[in-house]
């Protein structure tokens, strides 16, 4: 964790530091101020506290650190069920923000979608970043509108497979300027998305609407446009069949090989 409580008031990481407590279960944590791990708040034990907590790199620190100090670990709440958590941000527009690293479990990744509701997961993706470049300059995304939407039929050459079933929206960072958004909704099994700039993104998830973030209204139509060109591809496939056979009887006929 990147902050813990000190009577009552919002605390880094400090080695004189001796009683701060975790804002989630109220157990008091560790300072870890190494020259190894980035400086962060350890629990004795993480029995009493939230499941979903896993170590932080640097770059997740990075990606908090875009964002204003009291939209950073920000404690969630089920009034129904009595469940907490931890979300990495929240932005000021109620989008919930969580960067994943390291390996995490379906029915876990599940569990905080339902959680969180209107969550977009960023994605450590560098480790896939060879062959999504490889694979890109292949010509299996396509850009198919202004607003720099993709789809792409070879999902598994581009993205860790891990993520494309998710109910949400999930963005890798490849660790260079441009994010790569992959969308729930699937059209035709091709994968859809959007590509933006890290800074665009940052700059918009702070101001709009989890609706807006991508434009969805603009989904819809870039949705029936893969239709109409898949229907056109089908269409044109299945008339180019019908005159080749045209074709191949006509000159069976004049080969006279062809009797009825």
């Amino acid at each position: 964790m990147k902050y813990a409580l000190l009577n009552g008031k919002i605390v880094e990481p400090n080695k004189n530091i001796k009683k701060a407590i975790c804002p989630l279960c109220g157990e008091i944590v560790i300072s870890k101020c190494g020259k190894i791990k980035i400086f962060h708040w350890a629990h004795k034990s993480k029995q009493n506290c939230d499941p979903w907590q896993e170590n932080e790199t640097e770059w997740h620190r990075n990606w908090k650190n875009n964002f204003p100090k009291e939209c950073q670990e920000v404690i969630m709440f089920d009034e129904n069920t009595g469940e907490k958590h931890i979300a990495d941000v929240k932005t000021k527009t109620d989008i919930i923000l969580e960067f994943q690293h390291s390996y995490i479990n379906t029915n876990e990744q599940c569990s905080r979608e339902k959680f969180y509701k209107n969550v977009i997961w960023i994605v450590d993706a560098n480790k896939s970043y060879n062959n999504f470049i490889k694979n890109k300059n292949d010509i299996t995304l396509k850009l198919f509108s202004k607003e720099k939407y993709f789809y792409t039929m070879y999902p598994l050459l581009l993205f860790p497979q891990k993520w494309l079933d998710s109910r949400s929206y999930v963005i890798f960072d490849f660790g260079i300027d441009d994010l790569y958004c992959i969308f729930p909704q699937k059209v035709n099994f091709k994968t859809i998305g959007m590509c933006m700039s890290k800074h665009e993104f940052i700059e918009k998830i702070q101001k709009q609407k989890y609706e807006k973030i991508f434009n969805q209204e603009n989904i819809e139509q870039s949705l029936n446009n893969l239709n109409n060109e898949s229907l056109s591809v089908n269409k044109y496939m299945a008339n180019t069949s019908v005159k080749q056979i045209e074709t191949e009887l006509e000159t069976i006929e004049q080969l006279n090989l062809f009797k009825i």
